[in-house]
């Protein structure tokens, strides 16, 4: 999660407080070039649309944009039929912008930053689809590299990137080295490695809304609290018997002169519910237990870290839930948060959600599920 517009936290809890009353809200469109250049700003009315997050897919957000161009200020389409559509060779950036009394002015959020995949006009009314920037990075590689032992993870990653053109990134310098050559062939697409590397080193890849590519350990604490001011619906818990764990073990690589690799274990207390000895019966214990291979875990501390963080997740994170709620533009994939509901004070992690863009209705944002506020275009008779 991030503040928007650089808030202070002060103005940010102010910020915060607008959300949950009635307010003013634009949405403003900007196109850019693929290299994030500024183009022109979009004045035309959107008139439904929405940003779909869901971690599970790729790209992880996608836009969905309908808005009225009368005056054809959107110029996406070629000069002659035969020629090649202009659309693929530009990016759009939508502002969620709310006005904040207390702070008098505009705070401006970005919640999605990606090149455009498909467009359509019928008169007036445009439509577009646009994906998150790893979409750029998914394309075959043309020219193979290879990476040596010992060159750092993070370096890796920040080169790779760099030879899809990206230069917005936040990616720590982390001391973590390569096991072991690296090569990435021809034709071998980036992005697939790109995530590989990060789960190696214990961290999520991603783009936030500002277009950055952000590298992180997936949040320990809570950074938001959903509670009455923000639900519109009862909050539905459906826990998947499979997903149950209540032993974590970590397996790591072999220290130099040992036969046994790293190995750490950790379990969930026996006084939760779902431990070993509250699952068991007639004095038997009974370990559901989630393994985790990691070369890159090279000494005991660092496997015993890992387990403690797998352990932590699993009992804090409710495996599926749905809840609608006014809308918060400013949470990223994999956020952890607070749902105070009924059932009492859940901690969830965002993992899929629709953040409304149109204005007819008020559609609220739809957490755990997607939903659909724009229905899907149809192609013209004739078109296939």
């Amino acid at each position: 999660m991030r503040r928007p517009d650089g808030l202070a936290h002060t103005e940010y809890r102010t910020w915060l407080r607008a959300l949950t009353t009635t307010h003013e809200r634009r949405i403003i469109v900007e196109v850019l070039n693929l290299d994030g250049d500024l183009l022109s700003h979009l004045t035309a009315d959107v008139l439904d649309g929405q940003v779909i997050v869901d971690v599970t897919a790729s790209p992880t957000r996608i836009l969905t944009l309908t808005f009225l161009d009368p005056s054809r200020s959107v110029h996406f389409e070629p000069d002659s039929p035969g020629d090649a559509p202009l659309h693929r060779k530009r990016m759009v950036r939508v502002i969620y912008s709310v006005r904040v009394p207390d702070l008098e002015r505009w705070v401006d959020c970005e919640v999605f930053t990606g090149p455009i995949w498909d467009f359509d006009r019928d008169g007036a009314v445009v439509s577009l689809v646009a994906h998150g920037k790893e979409r750029q990075a998914m394309g075959e590689k043309w020219k193979p590299v290879t990476y040596s032992k010992k060159e750092r993870k993070t370096a890796v990653i920040k080169d790779l990137m760099a030879q899809t053109g990206e230069t917005a990134l936040a990616v720590p310098d982390l001391k973590v080295t390569m096991p072991e050559r690296m090569t990435v062939t021809r034709m071998d697409p980036i992005w697939p490695r790109v995530k590989k590397l990060a789960r190696s080193i214990d961290r999520h890849v991603f783009y936030d809304g500002r277009g950055v590519m952000i590298l992180r350990r997936l949040p320990s604490r809570p950074v938001f609290t959903f509670d009455a001011r923000h639900l519109l619906s009862d909050v539905q818990i459906n826990r998947d018997p499979e997903g149950v764990f209540n032993t974590f073990e970590a397996i790591g690589a072999k220290p130099k002169g040992s036969k046994r690799r790293v190995r750490a274990v950790e379990k969930l207390p026996d006084k939760h519910p779902l431990s070993s000895l509250s699952l068991g019966r007639n004095g038997e214990r009974n370990y559901l237990v989630q393994r985790e291979e990691n070369r890159q875990l090279k000494t005991l501390a660092d496997a015993r870290a890992r387990a403690v963080r797998m352990r932590d997740d699993a009992s804090k994170v409710i495996v599926e839930y749905q809840f609608d709620s006014l809308p918060v533009p400013h949470l990223d994939e994999n956020d952890l948060v607070r749902v105070r509901c009924d059932e009492g004070l859940l901690q969830l992690r965002m993992m899929r959600w629709s953040l409304p863009l149109g204005w007819e209705g008020s559609p609220p944002m739809a957490v755990g599920n997607i939903e659909r506020t724009t229905q899907p275009r149809r192609p013209k008779a004739g078109r296939r």
